[in-house]
């Protein structure tokens, strides 16, 4: 089953009251996930070795190694966030569209490819 991992850029409570609900999810900073600090690249290299895609708001608009990241493991999955998403909107959000998200990262793994979304303000989902 594949999961997901909060960058430490969201709510690290969203991600550990999605995984007391039974969903894959962990964070930085929380569990056996990557420690607070940890860099993008330790945070890639975590999701791959963990069949996990990486849920974050960084579109690497200020600090460009989020998108090196991007276009060196083709194989990553990533769930961009709106940055306008309130907390309590991105865990209704993640509780809709959980199942099927896990899906795609999981076919990603299984069959090659990678899964890029970006979670709206709105909950809805759009390939990027």
């Amino acid at each position: 089953m594949a999961g997901f991992l909060f960058d430490e850029n969201l709510p690290a409570q969203v991600a550990a009251g999605l995984g007391t609900c039974g969903l894959e999810t962990n964070a930085v900073g929380l569990d056996l996930a990557p420690p607070l600090g940890s860099s993008d690249a330790a945070n890639v290299a975590w999701c791959l070795a963990n069949r996990a895609a990486l849920v974050t708001i960084d579109r690497g608009m200020k600090n460009r190694e989020i998108r090196d990241l991007l276009a060196q493991y083709t194989n990553l999955s990533f769930v961009l966030v709106d940055r306008r998403i309130a907390p309590i909107e991105l865990l209704y959000a993640f509780v809709r569209r959980h199942k099927a998200m896990e899906n795609e990262v999981e076919r990603c793994f299984e069959r090659g490819g990678c899964y890029r979304v970006r979670l709206k303000r709105e909950g809805g989902v759009e390939r990027i």
